[in-house]
């Protein structure tokens, strides 16, 4: 099964310690510039992230995208239920980075964070599957929140 590429924006979600994720999302504003893609960060987030600017590539104090093309969520399990919560009921991939105490949610490991930012990106621009084994103990990392709004924080492969 492939994932639809993205166009237009990804939207980023982090943990309540934004200092540990800083340069993790300063790399993924790197890529999506790089590819003609804005990451925009909501007035939440825009607060956390008081060094990140304004510029190519990002879009501050930004409303929800519901059409965005990614979700990435820089933090633990509850980052990524966040995430998963406001993208409810759309076919926004979410894709979880843990920078969080538990992590079971997240794909991809804090040590990783480049090569799997620009794996999942890659794959995701291009529309090709980027996606692991349900066998696997990790969550998949194009994770999809179920249609139904009463189901909102279950996820789907």
């Amino acid at each position: 099964m492939s994932v639809q590429p993205i166009s237009g924006s990804i939207t980023a979600f982090s943990h309540a310690r934004p200092g540990q994720t800083d340069d993790a999302l300063r790399h993924l504003i790197g890529l999506a510039h790089s590819r003609d893609l804005t990451v925009r960060l909501d007035p939440e987030e825009t607060a956390k992230h008081p060094s990140i600017d304004a510029g190519p590539g990002v879009e501050l104090n930004a409303e929800l995208d519901r059409d965005a093309g990614l979700a990435v969520a820089f933090g633990g399990d509850g980052t990524v239920l966040r995430a998963l919560r406001a993208y409810a009921g759309t076919s926004v991939p979410v894709i979880g980075i843990n920078f969080g105490e538990i992590g079971f949610l997240a794909a991809i490991d804090r040590d990783d964070v480049a090569a799997g930012l620009e794996g999942a990106v890659r794959a995701n621009s291009s529309g090709s599957s980027y996606r692991r084994s349900k066998s696997r103990s990790t969550a998949p990392l194009g994770l999809r929140s179920t249609t139904s709004r009463s189901r909102a924080g279950q996820v789907t492969a």
